[in-house]
């Protein structure tokens, strides 16, 4: 009985780590998955529906027009509580209330070309 108690400590440990990168894994497979589905023109209310709560919202101001951004993690190889980068989020953009695309690339063109 003495030798069953650290072992289940040790085991509740272990599965309590492996939860949460397998948690973040899917999470990231899941929005990548979803991402298949959406469509420019759809609202914000459309992609919530499709995508789910995002981790991170951004608004950029650009000359005569705010633009804003929401960020899903879509790689989710690390542990939740450790340092997730830029490059682990996948940004969704929206004006006036609807999705005008999508993806690093598209991310970056837009902030650099509304400066």
């Amino acid at each position: 009985m003495s030798r069953l108690i650290p072992t289940l400590l040790i085991m509740l440990f272990v599965v309590g780590c492996e939860g949460t990168v397998a948690e973040t894994r899917r999470e990231a497979q899941r929005n990548r998955q979803a991402l298949f589905s959406l469509n420019v023109g759809m609202t914000k209310d459309q992609v919530l529906t499709t995508m789910g709560k995002p981790r991170k919202k951004q608004i950029h101001s650009m000359e005569d027009r705010d633009i804003e951004f929401w960020l899903y993690l879509t790689e989710g190889w690390t542990i939740e509580g450790s340092d997730l980068q830029d490059s682990h989020f996948t940004p969704l953009a929206f004006e006036k209330g609807k999705l005008i695309g999508w993806g690093r690339t598209f991310y970056e063109r837009t902030l650099r070309t509304n400066k």
